[in-house]
């Protein structure tokens, strides 16, 4: 089978989805191979030559090709904001941007025709990384159906934003056509899944879960400093995530403990962290560290995933589950279809610190229930949650 997989991306907050489909590429039958086509400003596309992007590919990666064009609708994102009026704002940008889809469509569509005719693919999955999104994989997936592209499987891992007030109509036509203009669509949770429902695609909303490598590597276990107990955040530093709320959540914990926060983000929201850690009387430390992932979820007793927003899946829970890690979630989204409340960690209302930190009290006080509680978490992942019941499911929908 020859895949052709067309991904976009811009900054590399996480690399939870590069992952998956690096996952993927590497488990692919012996006879099948994929190429990947990126948006001009894909932060992989800078990085695809270097040895460390090399050894997270696969002999089956026959190409990673960049756009080169840029896409009209990141151009002139930025260029009206000094513009007071944001009615005038409003205006500009979208006058601009459609002077500069009539430039821009035609090349693209030249450009991708050339690579459909380059080989013969038999399935093309668009990744999406939410919707609406970006612009680019909506042009190609439009392009691929008018082009009489076969098995065009749109996958998006994310839930939908809010339609626009100004353009909902627009909307609601875009996602007639995208419904039409995909042969399948696919998420990653049930609650994706619902939710996508509920839009204009006019088709049903498949699921398949995200799969992980079950083996354990061997990882060089840091000194933590102290024997307190360390409860781990890993994520991008970006309000959605809710890192705000586990910090919060501080002041409610009375057992002593470490807290350790790992990722990138927001500089602005840093700071709000940086200030909130800092006014909060609790037994917690807040630090920002650079180390090894693998050695960050070898290391902490407890994980907290404590998103408020558009988290559709979760894939630190299943790294966290593989290193036999407890993990207390919110309730949002397809979090709570991982974690069992009670059996593998714990799963709390979203966006309420106050929960939140009695949860994190209560293990922190057990530390025979974590363990028992990790143990299960990696049953849970080797019986529902492998790259081959991945891989499974993704030839299953391809065919």
């Amino acid at each position: 089978m020859k895949i052709l997989l067309i991904t976009e991306e811009y900054e590399k907050l996480t690399v939870g989805m590069f992952n998956v489909w690096s996952t993927f590429c590497k488990n692919l039958h012996p006879s099948d191979e994929v190429t990947i086509l990126l948006n001009k400003e894909h932060w992989f596309a800078s990085l695809k030559h270097n040895a460390d992007c090399k050894e997270k590919g696969s002999k089956k990666l026959q190409d990673v090709v960049s756009c080169p064009f840029l896409v009209p609708l990141h151009q002139v994102e930025e260029m009206f904001q000094g513009i007071g009026n944001k009615n005038l704002q409003w205006f500009l940008r979208l006058l601009c941007l459609l002077v500069n889809e009539i430039v821009f469509l035609p090349k693209i569509a030249i450009w991708f025709l050339y690579i459909l005719r380059s080989k013969d693919f038999d399935v093309i999955v668009f990744h999406h990384g939410g919707w609406p999104a970006g612009a680019f994989v909506r042009h190609l997936l439009l392009l691929g159906w008018i082009f009489g592209a076969k098995n065009r499987c749109l996958v998006l891992h994310s839930f939908p934003s809010p339609y626009s007030k100004r353009l909902k109509f627009l909307e609601l036509i875009q996602e007639r056509l995208i419904g039409r203009a995909a042969s399948k669509i696919l998420t990653v949770s049930k609650a994706a899944s619902a939710a996508l429902s509920k839009r204009n695609f006019m088709r049903p909303i498949y699921v398949v879960y995200n799969g992980i490598q079950t083996i354990e590597k061997p990882v060089k276990k840091i000194n933590k400093g102290s024997a307190l107990p360390l409860v781990g955040f890993l994520g991008a530093f970006v309000p959605t995530k809710g890192a705000h709320v586990l910090i919060e959540a501080g002041q409610y914990i009375s057992s002593n403990c470490k807290l350790e926060l790992l990722g990138k983000g927001d500089p602005s929201y840093l700071r709000r962290l940086e200030g909130l850690a800092g006014l909060q009387p609790y037994h917690c430390k807040f630090s920002i560290n650079e180390e090894d992932i693998e050695a960050f979820l070898k290391n902490i007793d407890i994980l907290v995933v404590p998103s408020i927003d558009y988290e559709a899946f979760g894939m630190v829970i299943l790294e966290a589950m593989v290193h036999k890690k407890p993990v207390i979630c919110s309730d949002f989204g397809g979090m709570k279809e991982i974690v069992l409340d009670g059996v593998t960690g714990r799963v709390v209302r979203a966006n309420d610190p106050v929960v939140l930190g009695r949860a994190i009290n209560d293990l922190l006080t057990s530390p025979t229930v974590r363990k028992k509680m990790g143990q299960e978490g990696y049953k849970r992942v080797k019986t529902l949650f492998t790259v081959d019941k991945m891989m499974d499911s993704y030839y299953h929908h391809f065919r």
